[in-house]
């Protein structure tokens, strides 16, 4: 289903899905390079917002970290549900592309973390969010992205590149 104006609320029976969904930010959201591992997967694409992690780009992919203390700090991406259907496998596939292995011996760039994620009507629903390792994201280059948009900031600074 494309992304589309629903809310939790318009999905019957979604409090009670047991996998939870998956709230994406960057390659992962609709339109964007990395979809393409959801296509077709989804039951429903909410636009959504988490509070408390600030973005940054790593170059071609944009990576948060968690920010206490700090409630206004905040990531907009959309909350994804997915077929139970395909749940494990698309889950598998994810944990692949951002590199997580919760079985791993050293530390990874990113976490996969049940975070708590506000929809359009203000719902709050329990997802998987891939969130970065402070230390780890420190120590490589990479820039702030101040509105927590990554499609719309790429959009900017594409439009920016234009210009020369």
């Amino acid at each position: 289903m494309p992304l589309a104006h629903l809310d939790l609320a318009q999905l019957e029976g979604a409090e009670d899905i047991d996998q939870p969904p998956v709230f994406v930010y960057g390659s992962l959201r609709h339109g964007q390079e990395n979809y393409g591992l959801l296509r077709g997967k989804t039951l429903a694409e909410i636009p959504a917002v988490l509070y408390g992690v600030r973005m940054f780009s790593l170059g071609w992919y944009p990576v948060i970290t968690e920010v206490a203390g700090d409630s206004d700090a905040v990531v907009t991406g959309e909350l994804m549900i997915i077929h139970p259907r395909h749940y494990s496998q698309t889950l598998k596939n994810l944990d692949l592309l951002e590199g997580y292995d919760e079985e791993a011996a050293v530390p990874t760039l990113y976490s996969r973390l049940k975070r708590c994620i506000k929809v359009r009507s203000g719902r709050e629903v329990m997802a998987w969010v891939y969130i970065g390792s402070e230390e780890l994201v420190a120590a490589q280059a990479q820039e702030a992205v101040p509105t927590g948009d990554w499609v719309q900031w790429r959009r900017d600074r594409l439009a920016g590149l234009r210009g020369f």
